[in-house]
């Protein structure tokens, strides 16, 4: 409702008065015991909500459990991955994400897009590990 009004004034659905709105749409969608395309719809507009608030962690673990839900492991584990992130745990993040690619490397009947998300963020947080690790023993 919110969206839709937000809409007819003209303002962008990433507005953050929509973000309550979402939210509490998500967790419902997770609770209910009846799955329906209601779900689906929750979902697309939270992937959307991330791709342009890539540092909402609440945002990224909600998704993480309607894709869960939806029996999508890899993209629920990289979902966690990038809420880790968000969060600044580098480690957990890699952690997670190293986990969903070895899913990928199990079974390759897995959207290939996918797979390239995940390694393509794992090689991007390695390489800022990396990067920081260096720093750490240029101050030493």
């Amino acid at each position: 409702a919110i969206a839709r009004n937000l809409q007819a004034l003209g303002k962008p659905m990433d507005d953050l008065d929509v973000r309550p709105e979402l939210m509490l749409q998500s967790q419902i969608a997770f609770t209910r015991a009846d799955r329906g395309p209601g779900e689906q719809q929750v979902r697309d507009r939270l992937q959307a909500w991330v791709i342009s608030h890539p540092k909402d962690f609440d945002a990224w673990q909600e998704l993480g459990n309607l894709w869960q839900l939806e029996g999508q492991t890899v993209r629920a584990i990289r979902a966690q991955a990038e809420s880790s992130f968000a969060m600044g745990d580098l480690i957990g993040a890699i952690d997670r994400m190293s986990a969903a690619q070895k899913l990928v490397r199990d079974n390759t009947q897995l959207d290939p897009i996918e797979a390239s998300v995940v390694a393509s963020r794992l090689k991007v947080w390695r390489q800022t590990l990396m990067d920081r690790m260096k720093d750490r023993e240029r101050r030493l």
